[in-house]
């Protein structure tokens, strides 16, 4: 794909004035068509060779400008981060990113505007702890307003234990479920080996009756 020029031409069809023109026919239709792209190029960063044509056709600043058209979009915003969360690792990939404070200032937004989706939170400040790691600029953009940022951070950590601890409860559980179900299913197999009591009973009243009337005649 890359010999036939597939990342170029996938760049070209995320600008937004290309991305126009091919008039589709509501937002919906825009966002599964970028689904389709943004799974494409997702494989494509899997391989490392491919990093500097990303940074060459520009893609990495073409997926921040996406989080800021489409922040509202849960698809959208998945399928950039999962990308920009390989990309990120490489130092021109960052730095082509960080060229435009409003692409940090995009992904720290999913934290909030996605509160819901723990998993697309944990790719959120995976991406933000890549491209603060090394550039001072970056993390005084997070801290620039730390009063606001801060606690949307620790709000994000608290959800990420809190769900944690319900998948871990949930666990347990569901072991002592199978636990009672295994000492009933045990149970059950013991009684139906046992002999019935009252049928023996039974059958032993019926046989000495049977020999007392033998007698009697």
């Amino acid at each position: 794909m890359v010999r036939c020029d597939a990342i170029p031409t996938l760049a070209s069809m995320l600008h937004q004035t290309n991305f126009s023109t091919l008039k589709l026919p509501s937002r919906n239709s825009e966002i599964k068509l970028i689904k389709e792209i943004t799974t494409i190029l997702r494989n494509l960063a899997l391989i490392r060779s491919h990093n500097q044509d990303f940074v060459h056709h520009a893609v990495v600043s073409l997926l921040g400008d996406l989080l800021i058209r489409y922040s509202e979009s849960e698809h959208v915003v998945f399928g950039v981060c999962r990308i920009l969360a390989k990309l990120t690792f490489f130092p021109a990939c960052r730095s082509q990113l960080s060229s435009n404070s409003k692409h940090l200032e995009a992904v720290y937004r999913i934290l909030d505007v996605h509160r819901g989706n723990v998993v697309l939170g944990i790719r959120a400040c995976f991406i933000m702890g890549n491209l603060t790691v090394s550039n001072d600029r970056n993390r005084m953009t997070i801290c620039k307003d730390y009063d606001s940022k801060c606690p949307l951070l620790l709000r994000t950590l608290e959800d990420i234990i809190a769900q944690d601890e319900r998948a871990e409860q949930k666990i347990k559980e569901e072991a002592k479920s199978n636990t009672i179900s295994d000492e009933n299913k045990a149970a059950s197999g013991s009684s139906e080996g046992a002999p019935n009591s009252s049928r023996i009973t039974t059958r032993a009243t019926t046989s000495s009756s049977s020999s007392n009337n033998s007698s009697s005649s």
